[in-house]
């Protein structure tokens, strides 16, 4: 009952709202998209109904009737891509080894990220709808960056304590609302850019040093995670905004850095926290360095199932096959599959070549490559107006293609954020221009670099 109730609380508002102006109800389903917990949610047979799911449902039945008033073609970036991504994983279920986890797999993860991102590609549209979901974004880096230093001082964590969530961790782990502390870490790692750019945009001093000190509550939970990926991850993020952003973000990351070397020189306790994680991690001794040359052996591993015939090479063993799939004795340092499932492949590359082949991970490459691509065109081509935001996309879109070599990506929370600011990014010139609907970057382009992809979903 408290499953239902925390669910309901969530979904009715947002319900109300997508009811009354569906553009407006959508940014504010962004947030909870992007903010609440997967493990809360509902089983329905062999399937989960995690809260994303459940909310996914209700937008879209919303969308449907919206989309039905408004039949003007709409540019969708990155569309021959992303569906040739998803036929890439239904060519995959018809080799699978276990088709009903690839079924799953093609229904619970591929179709509904392909759904959200057709959702929000047509009807963030226009310069308003934009910015409305650019500060949903920052709103929900925000909370998490609050909850994650609240849970860290005071081990309170309202999705475990208050909605009936039983989520396994360590007393010491931050989670907030994901399922790992590094996925939580990667949260940060990509709303510290987007929560920068926002600050910058204060208009008094006021609402200025309020959100500074919301940013260093992001990067102090960042650092809160305990996971060395997004400590890297963050600096990478840092580095693209200090290059790409203006002058004002480049003085606050200079403060940032010297703030984080008096912390480091002041508390003892930091220093030796990060020369311990940086020791460890090369010790094959010890539990974080066998987790790193574990990463390594992820590799040769993948490389050699994809080779063991011309099929699994181009379409792999189908989606979810790895949790299926007992390889402990391929490795030196650890790694069984069938124990552990899908958090044993800590290299989502590696893991998509096993599943998908190199058909599938070619074109999943490729569609983050022409994401950058797109996000670095924007930041060039800005208006000095829209440069930290433009920036601000990039970085968070770095922080998560960074991620996927050493995390399997089973956070929904992380994929929304990204094929979000995936969106935003290769649309920002509306922002200048403030036409509806605006042609916007796609991943190909004639001679005269003018998109040539547009659909008409009506």
């Amino acid at each position: 009952m408290q499953t239902y109730l925390a669910i309901a609380l969530f979904i009715v508002p947002v319900w109300v709202m997508l009811q009354r102006d569906f553009p407006k109800g959508l940014c504010a389903a962004l947030v909870l998209f992007t903010l609440m917990p997967s493990t809360l949610a509902l089983q329905a047979g062999a399937f989960e109904l995690t809260y994303q799911r459940i909310l996914l449902i209700v937008v879209t039945w919303s969308w449907i009737r919206w989309l039905a008033a408004h039949r003007e073609p709409i540019p969708i970036p990155f569309l021959r891509l992303v569906l040739a991504w998803w036929v890439a994983n239904l060519l995959s279920l018809g080799f699978a080894i276990d088709r009903g986890l690839s079924v799953k797999w093609l229904l619970s993860f591929s179709t509904e990220i392909v759904l959200f991102y057709l959702i929000i590609s047509t009807t963030l549209t226009n310069g308003e709808r934009l910015k409305d979901a650019f500060r949903a974004l920052c709103l929900s880096g925000a909370i998490i960056a609050v909850l994650g230093v609240m849970e860290y001082y005071t081990q309170f964590n309202p999705a475990l304590d208050w909605m009936g969530i039983v989520e396994p961790k360590d007393p010491t782990d931050v989670i907030v609302t994901f399922r790992h502390r590094i996925l939580f870490g990667y949260s940060m790692a990509m709303s510290f850019p987007l929560l920068l750019a926002w600050a910058c945009q204060a208009q008094s001093k006021a609402r200025l040093a309020l959100m500074t000190g919301i940013v260093m509550l992001a990067i102090a939970a960042c650092y809160f995670s305990g996971s060395r990926g997004p400590w890297f991850a963050s600096a990478i993020a840092g580095a693209v905004m200090y290059v790409f952003a203006n002058q004002q973000v480049r003085k606050f990351l200079r403060v940032f850095a010297y703030l984080a070397l008096v912390m480091v020189v002041v508390r003892p306790g930091v220093r030796a926290t990060i020369v311990d994680l940086t020791e460890s991690t090369f010790d094959p001794d010890s539990y974080r360095g066998r987790s790193y040359y574990y990463r390594k052996e992820l590799w040769p591993v993948a490389v050699s199932l994809a080779q063991t015939s011309p099929v699994r090479a181009l379409f792999g063993h189908g989606g979810l096959s790895t949790e299926a799939m007992d390889l402990s004795d391929r490795f030196e340092y650890g790694g069984s599959t069938f124990h552990t499932g899908f958090s044993s492949w800590d290299n989502n590359y590696a893991c998509d070549l096993v599943e998908f082949g190199y058909g599938g991970l070619g074109i999943e490459v490729f569609f983050y490559a022409a994401v950058l691509w797109s996000l670095y065109r924007s930041v060039r081509d800005a208006p000095a107006e829209y440069l930290n935001i433009a920036a601000a996309f990039l970085a968070a879109a770095v922080v998560y293609v960074v991620a996927l070599t050493n995390v399997y990506m089973f956070s929904p929370q992380l994929k929304c954020l990204f094929l979000t600011v995936a969106t935003l990014g290769a649309r920002l010139p509306i922002l200048a221009s403030q036409t509806e609907p605006c042609p916007v970057a796609s991943e190909e382009t004639d001679e005269s670099d003018e998109p040539i992809i547009e659909a008409n979903l009506a």
